[in-house]
């Protein structure tokens, strides 16, 4: 996963999970705008979240492997 593609995900992520859950599937679909391997990114990181104390007490990059399941590039 390149850098971009994780900062869009954690973008749209950070727009969503506050939202009550009743709001997110439109918020997600307007959100991705058609892109359905970004939704399918971000509702897996949004159940993650919903089943973990917060994904944003662990290690990001590590939390992205895991959910996306591709090799993580170095980063600058």
């Amino acid at each position: 996963m390149d850098r971009d593609r994780w900062e869009r995900i954690q973008s749209v992520f950070h727009d969503v999970v506050d939202r009550p859950e009743s709001d997110r599937a439109a918020l997600l679909k307007a959100a991705c705008g058609g892109d359905d391997d970004l939704m399918a990114d971000v509702a897996a990181l949004l159940q993650e979240d919903a089943s973990r104390a917060s994904v944003l007490d662990r290690d990001l990059a590590r939390i992205a492997h895991q959910v996306v399941d591709a090799p993580l590039k170095s980063l600058p």
